[in-house]
């Protein structure tokens, strides 16, 4: 409605123009406004990027999973272009990322992100900066439906077929052995001995406190050295030590510690194929539903956490443990994971 109006503008005379102009509501002119700082900013971001017409710019959004995703899909999509040059445009801070899929040509680094601008104007094309993320978050609620999964939604994006597998990520371990023995000094730890818990997730409910509080203690009774990783200090679980790891240092980190328990987060998707005994968390009050169910195509109790993002399923390895937690039956996950 606004777009059609807005060109209606440009196309009318001056007469016309004030005529159309004096008949928008308040929303409208918002809307329009908006529209215009949006396509300011696709326009803006667009010379950062600098993508050449053979180059396929596929942009990020600023989440590590998302970024883990696109990533590791690098592969099948230049399978799927041989001819053309893919490009990974990242926040500086998952930079990371993307380096670990040597099948990734270049990566642009940019200081931000304009999601609403993206998702609005830029279409699947060469040359121009591509959204790569589902653009209505409603796409949500068929996850988990017939078998419907995360990663499906991110092959629909790359416009790849559903049977495509993941790259396993090539991880440089060799060159961090002085590294890992350095941090496990200054923080006493012991090799194969210690678990890390991460107990936080950006876009998912986190669990109870209670529940990680009892999973430290038990942990310490088995002989365990606990430790905690978070971005957010408070959110750092009671009596256990507190750890900073730089995104580059998890994976060999972790492998060398033992054990790790996290909820379910996009630090997970990184974490998931590390050589480590990996217990993963999903939060089981979570509405997976972005809207309310008679807008989506099936009941939540024909879909579980597991089905919509489980990592099992991710990435057809049996090499990771996956429970649905919550207030109610956390006691005997509790027990089972401590087997």
């Amino acid at each position: 409605m606004i777009l059609s109006k807005l060109i209606s503008l440009i196309k009318s005379s001056r007469f016309e123009y004030f005529t159309c102009v004096f008949k928008f509501n308040l929303i409208e002119w918002r809307n329009l406004l908006f529209l215009i700082k949006d396509y300011i900013d696709w326009i803006k971001f667009k010379q950062k990027c600098q993508l050449e017409e053979n180059e396929w710019g596929i942009v990020c959004p600023a989440s590590i999973g998302d970024t883990y995703y696109v990533a590791a899909f690098a592969e099948a999509f230049k399978k799927q272009h041989p001819k053309d040059i893919l490009v990974i445009i990242v926040i500086k801070r998952h930079y990371y990322i993307p380096t670990l899929f040597p099948s990734i040509d270049r990566i642009v680094v940019v200081d931000s992100i304009p999601v609403r601008a993206l998702s609005t104007f830029s279409s699947f094309e060469k040359g121009e900066p591509i959204y790569g993320h589902f653009r209505d978050v409603s796409f949500n609620n068929i996850l988990g439906y017939k078998g419907i999964h995360l990663s499906d939604l991110h092959r629909a994006v790359l416009y790849l077929p559903m049977s495509t597998k993941l790259s396993l990520p090539c991880i440089p371990r060799k060159d961090k052995n002085k590294l890992i023995k350095d941090f496990f000094s200054s923080y006493n730890l012991v090799e194969k001995q210690t678990l890390i818990l991460f107990p936080t997730a950006n876009s998912l409910k986190m669990l109870n406190w209670k529940i990680w509080t009892i999973i430290a203690e038990k942990a310490k009774q088995k002989g365990w050295i606990v430790c905690c990783n978070s971005i957010n200090k408070d959110h750092c679980i009671k009596d256990t030590i507190i750890l900073d790891i730089e995104l580059e240092d998890l994976i060999p980190i972790c492998e060398h510690a033992g054990w790790i328990i996290m909820q379910r987060s996009g630090l997970s998707d990184l974490i998931s194929t590390a050589k480590v005994k990996k217990t993963i968390l999903y939060n089981n009050d979570y509405n997976i539903l972005w809207s309310s169910e008679e807008f989506a195509p099936y009941s939540k109790q024909f879909s579980t956490m597991i089905d919509a993002y489980g990592l099992k399923v991710l990435n057809g390895t049996d090499d990771i443990e996956e429970y649905e937690i919550n207030d109610e039956n956390y006691d005997e996950i509790i027990k089972i994971i401590f087997r």
